[in-house]
């Protein structure tokens, strides 16, 4: 099926900054003699990008309403973050960061896919997990200097009609979290 040939090993860095490098990834279509050049935004020590879709013990979603200073908006999703520590496993960095971002402790996590952030401009890939049975453990969030959060339980019974409310408004949701739900659905015959 793959058509286009990548040479990752001579890609050419072409801004640095403190989190993301800029650089020209060469390709060619495998049926062609010329090389073209094509720009990618990579993040620098960086290994895991997790995303968590925390289902409480009584099937309620636990959603994250949140600014987010890129795309100068508001957007629902799932809580996200970056594996940043060496010492932590995937799993680990997920369940510290649902618990400091959201008050809730899960007591299993499912791995459920992997999928791109945005495959024409980044080669990050985010690894996706459903956190059941979640119990809300406090109120006091912990969060970084550039978050704005507002957490909410959403019924699964609810959720459709909870979301068709934000998409009939042209409000941003995740696509992440709405395909860790049709997982999770698809997985679980909950109803």
């Amino acid at each position: 099926m793959n058509n286009i040939e990548v040479f990752t090993e001579q890609d050419r860095i072409v801004n640095e900054w403190k989190h993301f490098t800029t650089l020209i990834r060469p390709y060619r279509k495998k049926w062609k003699e010329q090389i073209e050049d094509y720009e990618v935004i990579t993040r620098k020590n960086i290994d895991n990008i997790i995303t968590v879709l925390p289902i409480t013990k009584d099937n309620k979603i636990v959603v994250i309403e949140e600014f987010r200073i890129p795309i100068n908006d508001t957007v629902i999703w799932s809580p996200a973050w970056l594996c940043d520590k060496q010492w932590e496993t995937i799993e680990d960095a997920a369940r510290r960061e649902l618990y400091e971002e959201t008050w809730y402790k899960p007591w299993k996590m499912i791995p459920a896919f992997r999928t791109p952030t945005s495959s024409g401009m980044t080669d990050e890939v985010i690894d996706c997990y459903i956190a059941t049975e979640c119990e809300k453990v406090t109120d006091i969030l912990t969060l970084d200097n550039a978050e704005d959060i507002r957490v909410m339980e959403i019924d699964m019974r609810n959720f459709n009609d909870f979301i068709m409310n934000y998409i009939a408004r042209w409000w941003l949701v995740d696509s992440k979290m709405l395909g860790m739900i049709w997982y999770y659905n698809d997985n679980n015959n909950w109803q």
